[in-house]
């Protein structure tokens, strides 16, 4: 049986069958946030939590869908998992602060560069034009294209494209103020 078939059969009312979900993508879905976070517990907390999450909106669950239970669990464990993370100020634009900042097997003139980028990364970000800085720094926050599409009354194929276009101005900007510090 299949994942869509098991979410078709929990919301039929057959929720014992629940638990064959979470043992078919407990242990890919642990190392995925294990490797994101680097703590055991927290990556089993977090596991949990997206697997309540699947399970309280299951009803939303659409498995007529082309796209796969997967893509949708790690999905929502990448975003709870960076959400996670900033909260506990542990994460800097997608880097964990402790290998920006606090490795102390690294070389300081390694630590000295990454702050620096950092910076740098922070002013290009804040010179980056409107709309495209808002969309880019939501999805830094970890919302997915849809959350911002209804968030900004957008469509989630505009979403895409400024994203896209910000992340490429972002990429060229940072490039071009990076040689230009050299």
């Amino acid at each position: 049986m299949d994942d869509k078939q098991i979410i078709a059969r929990v919301k039929q009312g057959d929720i014992e069958i629940f638990a064959t979900l979470v043992e078919r993508h407990q242990k890919s879905l642990l190392n995925f946030i294990y490797s994101l976070t680097r703590d055991s517990a927290l990556s089993e907390d977090l596991a949990q939590m997206v697997f309540l999450a699947l399970f309280r909106s299951i009803e939303d669950f659409d498995e007529d869908e082309e796209t796969p239970v997967s893509a949708w669990l790690f999905t929502a464990a990448r975003n709870l998992t960076i959400n996670t993370l900033k909260k506990e100020s542990r994460l800097v634009y997608g880097y964990l602060a402790e290998d920006c900042y606090h490795d102390k097997s690294s070389d300081p003139e390694l630590t000295v560069i990454a702050k620096e980028q950092h910076q740098l990364l922070e002013t290009c970000l804040a010179q980056l034009p409107q709309p495209f800085r808002s969309i880019l720094a939501e999805s830094l926050e970890g919302r997915t294209i849809k959350e911002i599409a209804r968030k900004k009354a957008l469509l989630p194929g505009t979403v895409k494209s400024r994203l896209f276009r910000a992340r490429k101005k972002i990429i060229a900007q940072f490039k071009s103020e990076y040689t230009r510090s050299l």
